[in-house]
């Protein structure tokens, strides 16, 4: 791919159009005014800006609102994404930029998505976003895929240590509910 410029001459942030590897906000019930609704939040808006730097705070080097596009680039170790609201789109479809994506998907609260672009990148994202409890809409899945989404997800087993794994699941369960309320909230307004 090569580097494109933006209008003071610095890389832009911008990638092709063409070969775009997405994931499209799809909801099992309702049509268009209905989706609209469900990705409400305003990418230039700091909370929700700070809210996705917490939640990929491993991965995210920086984002930056594009004005001009109304979209949200986030860059992150190993590729970047493209968040317009009811689409977040990946530059290369590479596995950083999946799990990224992922936990993008997961942040904003979607429960559906249908995935278009490279064969590649549909079928890690399958897998990824199933074993992560989104829902893909419009992909039949091959054999060998249903194949390892089932071994993925083995039957839950009892802790082994006991109270200490209950603590810190249930750490894990509070501050994911918090990211997932504070969410909500901006969604709400």
């Amino acid at each position: 791919m090569g580097q494109r410029l933006n209008r003071k001459g610095a890389p832009s942030l911008a990638f092709a159009r063409a070969s775009q590897n997405c994931a499209w906000l799809r909801l099992p019930w309702g049509g268009e005014a209905e989706r609209r609704a469900s990705c409400r939040h305003d990418l230039r808006d700091s909370t929700y800006q700070d809210a996705v730097s917490r939640g990929l705070k491993d991965e995210l080097l920086y984002l930056e609102f594009n004005a001009k596009e109304d979209c949200l680039y986030l860059k992150i170790r190993g590729g970047m994404l493209r968040d317009a609201g009811d689409c977040v789109a990946v530059e290369n479809g590479t596995d950083r930029e999946i799990g990224a994506l992922v936990k993008l998907l997961k942040l904003k609260c979607w429960q559906g998505v249908e995935l278009s672009g490279s064969y590649r990148f549909r079928e890690l994202a399958v897998a990824e976003n199933l074993q992560n409890g989104i829902q893909v809409v419009g992909y039949q899945m091959s054999g060998h895929l249903r194949r390892q989404v089932s071994d993925a997800n083995p039957a839950p087993e009892a802790p082994a240590s006991g109270q200490a794994s209950l603590a810190a699941e249930d750490e894990d369960a509070r501050q994911e509910a918090v990211i997932v309320e504070y969410l909500q909230d901006i969604l709400r307004e």
